[in-house]
């Protein structure tokens, strides 16, 4: 698999998580994912602007996004 469709399947795994309510951090990418923490970093940054913090180091949907995606 090429390292754009890698990122591409990655990212679309990490906003199926986060649309189930999960939070992200740089701990779960990497056991999840076996990437290194650099390259988790990277991925939660290219995800900044549909996430806001809950406590340091980790990572929700945003709430205009959590209220149309997550049902409760």
């Amino acid at each position: 698999m090429a390292r754009a469709e890698k990122l591409a399947e990655r990212l679309c795994q990490c906003v199926i998580m986060l649309c189930q309510g999960k939070t992200l951090s740089v701990s779960r990418l990497t056991h999840r994912f076996g990437i290194s923490a650099r390259t988790a970093r990277r991925d939660l940054a290219r995800m900044a602007c549909i996430m806001e913090p809950v406590s340091p180091g980790h990572w929700r949907l945003a709430p205009e996004l959590r209220n149309a995606f997550i049902r409760r």
